[in-house]
């Protein structure tokens, strides 16, 4: 459909001045980064580049400055400029979805119940309270739990797995996590589980898979043996390089862990490979003695790892920190270092170079679009697919609170309690709600890790305005990085996660795909097209696809209408959206 922004005539509808042009300075975000800028809206999750004079404009306006002055102070730099059309292109745009600012709101009974109705697939079992490590940041040092020796029971076990099947209601597919402390001092009671559930298969569509986060030291080859044969997912515990490691996971006896953890990672490795089970991940975990993150995935490359988490020990905000934790000065150094590494990844990327599985993991991460959280505060499975059970059949919201008696929510015998489920919720989302109200990414950030924020008397915090600060940094190299990855990978961009992270045979994997290889350029860059509004010195054309208030489409400002190529004189705007877009054809 064809419409046609004609900046000379009287504006229709609702708006009729400049006093009737209301854009609440909450609603967007315009920044400058690697030489670009950019408006990020929050209602549409939508980034676009901007020009001088549409960058200027709006980050007075983000400034706070109200509109009038906004456009007395930008008439003084630009005496040719019509400031109507400068209007009526913000106009067009508010019509198309953007600048709304949404109130947040504590959640409401609807909010709570759908969480509550949700049909869990995985639950986590503590198969050992105690460990045969001490490391140096285990979250189970705050609870005192890391020293103990007590083993799950095969009637706790059972009921766990009881529960699951019920509770998930039509879901057929389930996951049983087995964790700790050291899950394997309990190898005996994990085998008798999976021959359990094996048995549940038979009688109902129930089908189990199984997840294994272990230190690796109890790693045997008859263990190995045992979780290729059942499928394991398998997550191992490896602090980088033998004197890293050695300083943050010291054994219990005293002895060195290193070489026998390394010897049994790289032998389940092998044989992961070999039976074409799915990646093992590897997992590091940096303190404030060891925090090189770049050299710890450069030695899990070496030992022939693919699928790596590394992670700092961060400062908690309420005044019990982990003796390991990073200060806050280390976490911004990290930060500033971790972003120029992927800064570099991308120009390795443009050359055409090998870039290592960890980092294209993270340009993987980059690449997704977008999501909100649907309930604020809520920004994982808590309470429902991360429920741990401990020994005594006491129910967490995750692994991490285990034993922190302020958070039980339940009993395994008789299932979680909703009146306790709906406290933990209403406490997470009360704080988000009056302390993130206002900041550009509340929609996807909420505050983080709830656990990060608790403490042992049942409070929730607020994360630390350094904190605040570098996940504020981080979202706008994100938004930054998807522009770049777009312009410069479209076809990449395109592909779905089933793109290998290590294979590197850049014609298959970084050649624009056949079918957008006859685009023009309208269609290419993923079919999200351009839109281009201007300033009433350049009069345009444009072409409207489903997906704005001009298109009557209803997921207005997310469409990606377009335009002729030609610049218009307030913006080139270049809407970043959900690939799946281009299947929105007229």
């Amino acid at each position: 459909m064809q419409h046609q922004i004609d900046c000379t005539s009287e504006p229709t509808g609702s708006f009729s001045s400049l006093e009737a042009l209301e854009i609440d300075p909450r609603s967007f975000h315009v920044f400058e980064y690697q030489g670009d800028r950019l408006l990020f809206d929050r209602a549409t999750g939508t980034t676009s580049g901007l020009n001088d004079l549409a960058f200027t404009v709006l980050q007075q306006i983000q400034e706070g400055t109200p509109l009038p002055k906004t456009m007395d102070a930008i008439s003084a730099n630009y005496p040719d400029l019509d400031a109507a059309g400068v209007l009526l292109a913000l106009h067009d745009l508010k019509q198309r979805g953007f600048f709304r600012f949404e109130e947040a709101h504590h959640a409401t009974e609807q909010d709570l119940e759908y969480l509550w109705n949700h049909k869990p697939r995985r639950i986590q079992m503590l198969m050992a309270e105690g460990c045969n490590l001490g490391c140096r940041y285990c979250y189970q040092w705050r609870n005192g739990t890391n020293q103990k020796h007590t083993l799950m029971p095969w009637p706790v076990a059972k009921q766990s797995v009881d529960y699951l099947v019920w509770r998930s209601g039509n879901r057929n597919d389930l996951q049983v996590t087995f964790f700790g402390g050291e899950p394997l001092l309990n190898y005996p009671m994990i085998k008798r589980v999976v021959n359990y559930c094996k048995t549940i298969e038979k009688t109902s569509n129930k089908q189990f898979t199984f997840e294994l986060i272990t230190n690796g030291t109890l790693l045997s080859e008859d263990v190995v043996d045992f979780i290729v044969e059942h499928r394991f997912l398998l997550f191992i515990s490896l602090d980088g390089w033998r004197e890293m490691h050695e300083y943050n996971r010291p054994a219990m006896d005293g002895q060195g862990s290193y070489d026998t953890i390394v010897r049994n990672a790289v032998y389940a490795n092998k044989q992961y490979e070999k039976h074409k089970l799915p990646l093992i991940k590897i997992r590091a975990n940096l303190t404030n003695r060891y925090h090189d993150k770049k050299k710890v995935s450069q030695f899990f490359e070496e030992l022939g790892f693919k699928l790596i988490g590394i992670g700092p020990i961060e400062p908690l905000p309420h005044g019990d920190p982990s003796p390991a934790a990073l200060t806050e000065e280390q976490m911004d150094a990290l930060a500033e270092k971790s972003e120029q590494d992927l800064l570099d990844v991308v120009e390795t990327l443009k050359r055409r170079e090998h870039v290592g599985p960890f980092e294209m993991r993270k340009l993987h991460q980059a690449r997704r679009p977008l999501k909100k959280n649907g309930t604020l505060g809520v920004t994982c499975g808590v309470c429902r697919n991360t429920t741990v059970v401990d020994n005594r059949g006491n129910m967490y919201p995750c692994h991490r609170y285990g034993e922190m008696q302020e958070y039980v929510i339940g009993h395994i015998s008789s299932g979680l309690d909703r009146a306790l489920v709906m406290k933990y919720y209403q406490k997470i989302n009360a704080h988000t709600t009056k302390d993130c109200h206002d900041c550009w990414i509340r929609d996807y950030c909420s505050g983080g890790c709830a656990w990060l924020l608790s403490d042992k008397e049942g409070n929730i915090h607020h994360p630390t305005k350094a904190e605040c600060t570098r996940r504020r940094k981080s979202m706008e190299q994100r938004l930054w990085l998807r522009k770049d990855l777009r312009e410069n990978f479209p076809g990449w961009m395109e592909r779905d996660e089933e793109t290998s992270i290590d294979s590197w045979d850049w014609n298959e994997k970084f050649a624009v795909p056949e079918k957008f290889s006859n685009c023009t350029e309208e269609e290419d860059l993923a079919g999200v097209q351009f839109v281009q509004l201007s300033s009433g010195l350049n009069q345009q054309n444009n072409t409207a696809s489903p997906g704005c208030s001009s298109c009557s489409e209803a997921s207005s400002g997310s469409c990606g209408c377009s335009t002729s190529s030609e610049e218009g004189q307030f913006a080139t705007l270049v809407p970043l959206t959900d690939p799946s877009l281009k299947n929105k054809k007229e």
